[in-house]
């Protein structure tokens, strides 16, 4: 550790040091002040170490910060705690390129006219007539944009499979901890959850006459399903090529444990998300595996031997725990409604009608801060707007939330995106050699499929934590081929 080093990371103990004594000496501020504490020692940790680590730092604040949400009451600061680490993370890489600091940066990414198409509109949608206001349009801009700059971090960043294999890490931590957290919960009931705060009670009313949904350590009810939905298939992806057995058998057990998690949550469209990305991977895998018969037998005896196990323990599990309560079995029910086709279809009826509305209505979108959370925020404004009723925009569509607030030609252009990305990710599983390559391209893929699957139940990628797997993992992807490039001209070497 150089001169330099040293002096950062002496910094760097003393406001950790002083941010976790004020901490201790303000208990007025009680849990409010731990938020605060763990959003500043993230700030200086992403300032002070290599943009690799900040990132993976960054994900595991992602990851959390549901729960700093809570304690800090939605505080402002909190609430965008994530937007902002991204930020500054951005202005740390420029201002490290201009300097000459980061001389290893390959930095031409694939999309890139698209993407600055993109953020061109976004930056005149801020003055749409509509609009609510300056601030909030730029409020409400920032999930168009913050969680999109993870795309250029991404490719930028993964300069080897083990720098993706980093990247991945922290994730998988995040969803070890809501899982254990999730279960507790969904065992023990809504006590375990106003236990870890009182915040939770706010949450909890709105489902007082539903069956209880476990937070994990996220915001929202039912909550660690959305983490899992997108992870399946990296599980996967860790069980057959980690070379550590023991985290490939604390994986393989994870497996059941996260089904069973799925059915206490209740959100469907995460199960269907999960299933689907699951099922992609699969089908890959074994299409992969088919040349070499040895690798084929080993995952099919895998698979049969994990699915076996599910099938004897799960419905033991699940049969302990709808005998606790009523609302338990009410709580299996609903999510088993998913194999019902018909509450499935109509789960999310009108869209088009919606869709249809909002084209004649307002072509050009109507201003930011229409849905989603921003829009909670400015109650007032949209109670005052004279060119809209209050809740007269309703989303819980991609296409719909950006037409409503990019209009049809920012729409027409983030789709763009979505689609290349995906049709690029599909090229990239075929133009890849090596099997580790192809089944990390898989993984991502496989993912991102069931993520664009989603879209039509909800706004998905334009939110944490969907946004923030799909955007950087996007980037990852794009990078796969020039990494397998290096990797055989190193060989040959």
């Amino acid at each position: 550790m150089d001169r330099m080093r040293r002096a950062d990371f002496f910094v760097f103990s003393l406001f950790a040091l002083s941010v976790l004594v004020f901490h201790i000496i303000a208990p007025d501020l009680g849990f409010k002040s731990l938020a605060f504490a763990v959003f500043s020692i993230a700030m200086m940790v992403i300032i002070l170490i290599p943009v690799k680590w900040a990132l993976a730092f960054t994900f595991l604040y992602i990851g959390l910060e549901g729960f700093l949400k809570i304690v800090s009451n939605y505080h402002p600061v909190i609430h965008v705690g994530a937007d902002v680490l991204v930020i500054v993370l951005t202005l740390k890489t420029i201002f490290e390129s201009f300097t000459g600091q980061d001389k290893d940066s390959k930095f031409t990414p694939p999309l890139v006219l698209l993407f600055a198409f993109h953020f061109i509109w976004v930056v005149i949608t801020l003055f749409n007539p509509y609009s609510l206001g300056l601030i909030p349009s730029l409020a409400g801009a920032k999930v168009y944009v913050t969680m999109l700059l993870l795309y250029f971090f991404g490719y930028s960043q993964t300069k080897s499979l083990k720098d993706a294999d980093d990247f991945i890490k922290p994730l998988l931590v995040v969803v070890l901890i809501h899982t254990v957290f999730g279960i507790y919960q969904g065992m023990v009931g809504p006590e375990s959850v106003l236990n870890l705060h009182p915040g939770y009670a706010k949450q909890l009313i709105k489902f007082k006459n539903f069956a209880f949904r476990p937070f994990g350590l996220t915001n929202l009810p039912g909550g660690p399903a959305v983490y899992l939905s997108f992870m399946f298939p990296m599980v996967f992806y860790v069980i057959f090529t980690f070379r550590h057995w023991f985290i490939r058998l604390l994986f393989t057990l994870f497996l059941p444990s996260g089904i069973f998690l799925f059915l206490l949550c209740q959100v469907r469209a995460s199960m269907i998300k999960m299933i689907i990305g699951s099922v992609v991977f699969l089908i890959g895998l074994i299409f992969l595996s088919s040349k070499k018969r040895g690798q084929l037998q080993y995952i099919l005896i895998f698979l049969t031997g994990v699915t076996a196990g599910m099938i004897y323990f799960l419905p033991q599990v699940l049969n302990i725990y709808m005998q606790q309560n009523e609302l338990n079995v009410m709580a299996v029910d609903r999510s088993l409604t998913i194999f019902d086709l018909e509450k499935v279809s109509t789960a999310r009826f009108g869209v088009w009608p919606r869709f249809s509305a909002y084209m004649q209505s307002a072509p050009l979108g109507a201003g930011f801060s229409r849905i989603g959370g921003a829009s909670v925020k400015f109650t007032e404004e949209r109670k005052l707007d004279p060119f809209f009723k209050e809740n007269y925009f309703f989303a819980d569509n991609f296409w719909v939330a950006c037409l409503v607030e990019i209009g049809l030609p920012g729409m027409i252009v983030l789709t763009l995106i979505v689609g290349c990305i995906w049709w690029r990710s599909l090229k990239t599983i075929f133009i890849l050699q090596h099997f580790k390559p192809k089944l990390l391209a898989l993984a991502i893929f496989s993912s991102i499929t069931a993520m664009m699957v989603g879209l039509y139940a909800s706004e998905g990628i334009l939110y944490n934590p969907d946004a923030c797997f799909y955007w950087f993992f996007a980037g990852v992807l794009m990078k796969l081929p020039l990494i397998e490039d290096e990797l055989d001209t190193a060989q040959q070497l």
